[in-house]
């Protein structure tokens, strides 16, 4: 999947954001077809740059409680989930508890030994 990558075209935004204007028109015109206003969208494309700001994302931004908190959740629930090992038994589930003897009840509500 990644080698494919190498042949994906690049996005208007980001031809537009390195100055290559032509390249960006021909990007749109596949993306939309020759009959859609090409100008016009390439012009809200800057135009939405522009309003959001020139700067991107720095490492300063993560000083931010509103940024690093979930960040600093999402990689701690990752590490949990790993050092757990939670994804094998939910990937071996159902031949751990066939193993175990256990058999769904009719109503699909409880489980219950096999005798």
């Amino acid at each position: 999947m990644l080698g494919l990558m190498c042949f994906m075209p690049e996005t208007p935004r980001f031809l537009l954001a390195q100055g290559r204007e032509v390249e960006a028109l021909a990007a749109l015109r596949f993306l939309r077809g020759p009959d859609a206003p090409l100008h016009w969208e390439c012009a809200q494309i800057e135009a939405a740059a522009r309003q959001q700001g020139a700067g991107g994302f720095r490492l300063k931004d993560l000083q931010s409680p509103g940024l690093y908190r979930p960040l600093l959740v999402g990689v701690l629930l990752m590490l949990f989930q790993q050092l757990t090992g939670i994804n094998a038994i939910m990937f071996y589930a159902e031949t751990i508890f066939e193993e175990a003897s256990f058999k769904v009840c009719p109503l699909g509500v409880s489980s219950h030994w096999i005798d």
